[in-house]
């Protein structure tokens, strides 16, 4: 079950489409009923939840889900994934921050407290917050300065808000993450045989081995 899912999570997610995500939250559902004990009960709750945020907005469906997700798993990285889920498809800004905020004091990875300050300021940005959007990007940019993306963001925000001289700084830091990532594709080129080579006559196979 848990494979099946694995392989249709990843389906629904590149297609996000409700006639794709249905059937596999009702298979989900349907094992539930079946195998209320399973060891993988709590996977395939979090898995439901993932896809029901897909195609629903509903906030009586999407809420009881939470709830049960962190009823087996109430681990910081669950909590920030949850607030995520909420604040990138625009769900419950409140409860997602609030979700995000509880994580963000017991995480040790970069990348999580990076994407936590990430995630404070865009909903910032929704909710018009901006002297506190600031902060957050601030805050994400001097977890990790090396994500250009995040910078072009930003930028954006810099430029909204019209303040032109810390905007042009922050071109400036563009500019050098572009140039320094330039240099280490050229360097990288030189180093391995495989960059840069005509790749042809590959023959792969579908899940049916044909």
């Amino acid at each position: 079950m848990v494979g099946y899912v694995n392989m249709g999570l990843a389906y629904a997610f590149k297609y996000n489409s409700y006639q794709d995500v249905k059937p596999i939250i009702d298979s989900c559902w349907s094992f539930l009923d079946k195998y209320p004990n399973s060891f993988a009960k709590p996977n395939v709750l979090s898995y439901l939840l993932e896809m029901t945020v897909l195609i629903s907005k509903d906030l009586k469906v999407i809420n009881p889900l939470i709830d049960s997700v962190l009823y087996y798993d109430s681990l910081p990285t669950t909590k920030q994934r949850i607030g995520a889920l909420l604040i990138e498809r625009n769900l419950d800004l409140k409860r997602g921050r609030e979700f995000v905020l509880d994580a963000l004091p017991n995480l040790s990875v970069k990348n999580q407290i990076f994407r936590s300050y990430m995630l404070l300021a865009k909903s910032d940005l929704t909710l018009g917050k901006f002297a506190s959007a600031k902060i957050n990007f601030e805050y994400a940019l001097k977890t990790d300065s090396t994500r250009a993306e995040s910078w072009y963001e930003y930028l954006s925000f810099l430029r909204i808000r019209e303040l032109t001289q810390e905007a042009n700084v922050v071109s400036s830091k563009i500019a050098e993450l572009e140039k320094q990532s330039k240099i280490k594709f050229i360097s990288q080129a030189g180093i391995s045989p495989n960059i840069n080579k005509v790749i042809n006559n590959i023959t792969l196979l579908d899940l049916d081995s044909n």
